[in-house]
């Protein structure tokens, strides 16, 4: 399970990195000065993003344990004694 997700993020990377790799290369071979100006702001951004994320780490690990205590709960109630009930009232028998 820990494998199978540590491959999942890590072709996430790759794939993250792939595009703007490719993209720097088109954005270069068209307008270099441009290209210099956009890529600049690169990492900003991510100093940017990854503070955001730094932060926002425990308020989503509150959330989703409280969810899992939420789910845990009304799935003992919900599953254990359910009925059918019926939809249509009963014929009336001539």
């Amino acid at each position: 399970m820990v494998r199978r997700f540590i491959g999942m993020q890590l072709l996430e990377i790759v794939r993250a990195l792939t595009m703007v790799i490719v993209a720097a290369v088109i954005m270069f071979s068209i307008h270099v000065p441009m290209a210099l100006i956009s890529m600049s702001t690169l990492p900003f951004l991510c100093a940017i993003s990854f503070v955001y994320y730094k932060k926002v780490r425990n308020y989503f690990t509150y959330s989703d344990e409280a969810e899992g205590e939420l789910s845990a709960t009304f799935a003992g109630k919900s599953h254990g004694r359910s009925r059918c009930a019926g939809v249509w009232p009963a014929e009336e028998r001539g």
